[in-house]
C-alpha cells in the first residue's frame, strides 16, 4: 500500500515538474529563430558570451526599454541604416527574456516588465521593416509579437489593433489572400470594430467588387500615415488595370477624362504616366489608345454541332436520373 502511494506521489511530481516546464512551441520556434537570426548577423563568439550572462533580468528590460526609445527615435527621424546596430543589441537583450523562451517568470510584476518591453520593442521592429520595406522581416517580427501578445491583454496593448492591420495591408498588396483570410479569422472580437482592421478588409472588398476607384481613394481614408507605405504598390497595379479596360473600351480619351480616371492630382503626373505607355498618343488634349483588330468569327468557326449534341446528351443522363 505504501508502495503504491509513494508511486502515485512520484507520478504527481513527475507531472507538476513536466507542467513547470512546458514551453509553448510557437514561442520556442520564435525564440530559436531570433537566436539563428543573431548568429547571422553578430559574431557566433559575441553572441556565446552575451548568453552566457543571462542573469540580472531587471537590468535586461531597463536596457531594452532605453534602446527601444532610441529606436523610436531612429525609426520616426528616417534614419534606418542607423538603426540596424540598435535592433541587433535588442534582439539580444530579448534572448534574455524568460518570455521569449516561453518559460513563464517567477512573480507577475516580472512578467508584465518583461512583455511590455518586448512588445514595444517589437513594434518598433514593425514600423523600421514597413519604412525599409522588408517583407520578410515584417514576417518574422510579427511572429514574435503575436506570441507576446499571447501572453497580455488589448488594454496593455493598445497599438495591437494598428499592428494587426497592417499586417493584414502586407498580405493584401502582397496578393496573399489565403493568408489574409486566415489572419483576419485571428484577429480579437475587440478589434474586429477598429479603424486599422476595417481599412483593409474594405480595401479587399473593393478589390474583390472591382470597385477601383474606392482603391485609389483609400489613400485619403487610410487610419494611419504608417499605411500608406503599402498604397504605393497597390495603386500602380489598379491604375494598370484601369489603363488596360480603358484601352481596350475607347480609341481615345480627353485629358481631363484620363486624369480622373486614371485618379492622378496633376496633368504632369497624367502626361508622365502616357509617356510610359509608349503606344499610346497624346495628340493635343485627348489621348488616343492604339488600335484594335478585332477576329471576325464566322458561322462555320461555331461548334454549334458539338454543343448541341452534348446539351442533349446531358439531358438525356439527367432524365434517366429522375
Amino acid at each position: 500500500m505504501m508502495e503504491n502511494n509513494t508511486n502515485v506521489n512520484s507520478i504527481g511530481q513527475l507531472s507538476e515538474v513536466s507542467g513547470s516546464l512546458r514551453i509553448n512551441c510557437t514561442v520556442f520556434r520564435n525564440f530559436c529563430d531570433l537566436v539563428f537570426e543573431l548568429f547571422a548577423h553578430s559574431g557566433r563568439a559575441h553572441v556565446w558570451c552575451f548568453l552566457r550572462q543571462l542573469g540580472n533580468m531587471a537590468s535586461a528590460v531597463a536596457q531594452c526599454q532605453e534602446a527601444t526609445s532610441k529606436l523610436q527615435g531612429l525609426v520616426q527621424s528616417g534614419e534606418l541604416e542607423k538603426a540596424q546596430p540598435i535592433i541587433r543589441n535588442i534582439k539580444l537583450l530579448l534572448i534574455k527574456f524568460k518570455a521569449t523562451a516561453g518559460v513563464s517568470p517567477s512573480d507577475n510584476a516580472e512578467s508584465a516588465a518583461e512583455v511590455g518591453a518586448g512588445v514595444a520593442a517589437l513594434e518598433t521592429f514593425i514600423v523600421h521593416s514597413v519604412k525599409a520595406r522588408d517583407d520578410k522581416a515584417f514576417a518574422r517580427y510579427f511572429s514574435q509579437l503575436r506570441s507576446f501578445y499571447s501572453m497580455t491583454t488589448l488594454e496593455a496593448t493598445p497599438n495591437q489593433p494598428k499592428m494587426l492591420g497592417l499586417n493584414l495591408v502586407r498580405l493584401l498588396v502582397g496578393n496573399d489572400l489565403a493568408s489574409f483570410h486566415s489572419e483576419l479569422e485571428l484577429v480579437p472580437q475587440a478589434c474586429v470594430t477598429s479603424p486599422f482592421v476595417l481599412f483593409p478588409v474594405e480595401l479587399e472588398r473593393s478589390l474583390m467588387e472591382g470597385m477601383y476607384n474606392q482603391v485609389l481613394n483609400a489613400r485619403k481614408k487610410f487610419p494611419d500615415p504608417l499605411f500608406s507605405e503599402y498604397l504605393g504598390p497597390l495603386e500602380d497595379a489598379v491604375r494598370d488595370e484601369i489603363s488596360q479596360c480603358a484601352a481596350a473600351s475607347y480609341p481615345s480619351l480627353s485629358l481631363d477624362a484620363a486624369q480622373k480616371l486614371f485618379n492622378f492630382s496633376t496633368r504632369e503626373e497624367l502626361l508622365e504616366y502616357c509617356a510610359d505607355n509608349e503606344e499610346w498618343v497624346v495628340d493635343g488634349d485627348r489621348v488616343r489608345f492604339p488600335e484594335k483588330h478585332e477576329a471576325r468569327v464566322g458561322r462555320e468557326d461555331l461548334p454549334s454541332r458539338r454543343t448541341i449534341g452534348e446539351v442533349l446528351s446531358f439531358a438525356g443522363r439527367l432524365e434517366q436520373i429522375v
